[in-house]
């Protein structure tokens, strides 16, 4: 079963590509050099979009619950 096109899953296949990912990086980059400030507040908002559209969590990058606190607290003394 297929699932369905929505403006999400769009966006998702467009802002996962290479070429617009390198696009944004040489683009923000020039914009940097030139104007400082609207830079960087397209790399958040572009970053934020990012995430929005590929329905982001934190398991993502690797930070889920851990089974036992006390476990994880023994480790970091």
């Amino acid at each position: 079963m297929e699932h369905p096109t929505t403006f999400r899953n769009k966006m998702s296949q467009l802002l996962s590509r290479n070429s617009v990912q390198w696009a944004v990086i040489i683009g923000f980059t020039a914009l940097t050099i030139w104007k400082d400030n609207i830079a960087y507040f397209l790399g958040i908002t572009f970053v934020l979009l990012l995430l929005w559209a590929k329905k982001w969590d934190w398991s993502t990058i690797g930070l889920i619950k851990p089974a036992s606190w006390k476990k994880v607290w023994i480790h970091a003394i």
